[in-house]
């Protein structure tokens, strides 16, 4: 008989395996390497079978010692009970002091019945994925976690709007004071404590490494000698682990975090989007395991507590010799595209005169300064965030978008996680982009309730030429997996959407 033995980052099977159920678990337990098919030469390896040659483009998670992450540990018993194989479960946790729950200040804050029930699945569980819509109110289900196992906490957020939305967030819902690690601010003092990514690399001598980022990296992240021991300690003490926007689990540091949290017993990764488009999903569930509740915006929007999107696409001409690979193709079909600039300049225009507070969403700096460049000569008072401005001037952007002080925020991929002014409400979505997960996100940072604001306009575009055209399909898939939005499309491909009706836009 098989005996699985449990420890907080990893799972060790004791016993004989056959060969057969190795090549099961390899099967279970990996993944193809993005982009393997790409990568010139054959790199040696050693397979658990005992086979070597060349590397066959798996990524393995289940290693010769016969060990594997403890969040696939539903995995591996399901594939055991399916194989009518006998095993015993021996858990080697240690058993851990719970503080008496939080008490939530009900004069500011309500916990929804959906928030409930995710608080519910996440007790039910002990560790696991939870999926809420962007504007759901997944702040306030951290916050409640944490106050529901008051253990030794640590939370860590990908930015530093993040990190004290977060802060104000959890200190204002159950009157304590939470430490951060991030900004240049290194306070440990407190049970909970919230820590940017780039902070607790930093801790560890490593540069953060995150996926196509533009966010508000933690430029202030360094830490001094004594406080890196202090931060280690943070992290390798904390019973409960929480990260927000977990798409990025995936990444090197948050993996490597991962597996430092030697005291983190429960586990819990939240996002509106908790999927990579990259094959390698397998990545975020060994984190904290398999997901265990599930909400989308449609159910919000029916719920009554987000605003129902109108998603625009705009048909761009036809442009000849734009390039033979994708950086030439986006540079001279977006960055440099003239008509398409335009485009961007007349709905914005469109949209300020009707009224809407408006984000502009771009993927490159130079395009966001090009538009910028565009909206001072049509007398649009707009502002450019991006990842490269200091926190303080971030801040004071996204308060002075809030207070009605600016028309149009151009902003770039920092705007993609997290960042909170639920008084927008028209998108111009400028820089395309293939991702479904950030498809959503973009989405989601216009239909957040507010007073006054009953519909949410959002301007795409469907772009005609290579790579790009493909991009702008797969936005519309995503954008139809949700009923609740409502998508009016170009009046050229009615004949490839036979059930949508153009409508006219500018």
């Amino acid at each position: 008989m098989l005996t699985l033995k449990i420890y907080n980052t990893f799972v060790k099977i004791e016993g004989q395996l056959s060969l057969d159920l190795i090549g099961k678990l390899d099967s279970q337990l990996s993944y193809s390497h993005p982009g393997y098919q790409f990568m010139s030469g054959a790199r040696g390896g050693y397979g658990l079978s005992g086979k070597t040659g060349g590397w066959d483009g798996r990524v393995r998670l289940f290693n010769q010692s016969q060990k594997f992450p403890v969040g696939l540990l539903a995995r591996v018993k399901r594939l055991l009970d399916e194989e009518n194989i006998t095993y015993s479960l021996e858990d080697n946790r240690p058993i851990l002091n719970y503080g008496s729950p939080l008490t939530l200040d009900t004069s500011k804050f309500e916990i929804r019945d959906y928030q409930r029930a995710a608080l519910n699945a996440a007790k039910k569980n002990s560790s696991g994925i939870i999926r809420v819509a962007t504007g759901g109110g997944k702040s306030l289900i951290i916050a409640s976690l944490a106050a529901q196992y008051n253990i030794p906490t640590v939370i860590y957020v990908i930015g530093i709007e993040l990190l004290y939305q977060m802060k104000d967030t959890i200190e204002s819902a159950y009157g304590v004071r939470c430490g951060i690690v991030g900004g240049g601010v290194c306070e440990l003092d407190h049970q909970i404590t919230i820590m940017t990514i780039w902070s607790a690399a930093a801790a560890y001598d490593k540069q953060a490494k995150v996926d196509e980022t533009d966010f508000s990296q933690d430029k202030e992240s360094s830490l001094k000698s004594t406080s890196k021991v202090e931060v280690r300690k943070k992290v390798e003490s904390a019973q409960l682990f929480i990260f927000d926007e977990c798409q990025y689990a995936a990444s090197e540091t948050l993996q490597f975090i991962h597996k430092v949290s030697i005291s983190a017993k429960h586990r819990f990764l939240l996002s509106g989007t908790p999927w990579r488009d990259t094959g390698d999903d397998i990545l975020i569930e060994a984190v904290a395991g398999e997901k265990i509740y599930d909400l989308n915006a449609t159910r919000l929007i029916n719920l009554g507590f987000l605003i129902p999107p109108e998603i625009h696409f705009l048909n761009v001409p036809v442009v000849r010799n734009v390039g033979s690979n994708y950086h030439q193709v986006y540079t001279n079909y977006v960055v440099d595209n003239d008509d398409r600039n335009n485009l961007i300049i007349k709905s914005a225009k469109k949209l300020i005169n009707s009224g809407k507070k408006l984000l502009i969403l771009v993927v490159r700096v130079n395009h966001g300064k090009k538009i910028m460049q565009l909206l001072a000569e049509a007398g649009v008072n707009a502002r450019f965030l991006d990842g490269a401005k200091s926190t303080k001037n971030r801040l004071e952007t996204i308060q002075d978008m809030k207070d009605g002080k600016l028309e149009v925020l151009v902003a770039s991929k920092i705007f993609d996680q997290g960042v909170d002014i639920p008084e927008l409400d028209a998108l111009i979505l400028a820089g395309s982009g293939k991702s479904s997960g950030r498809a959503l996100q973009r989405i989601g940072r216009v239909i957040r309730l507010s007073k006054g604001k009953n519909k949410a306009v959002i301007v795409d575009f469907y772009d005609n030429c290579k790579y790009l055209k493909d991009h702008s399909e797969s936005r519309i898939k995503i954008y139809e997996s949700e009923p609740g939005f409502k998508i009016i499309l170009p009046k050229k491909d009615i004949l490839t959407y036979p059930d949508r009706k153009p409508v006219k836009w500018i």
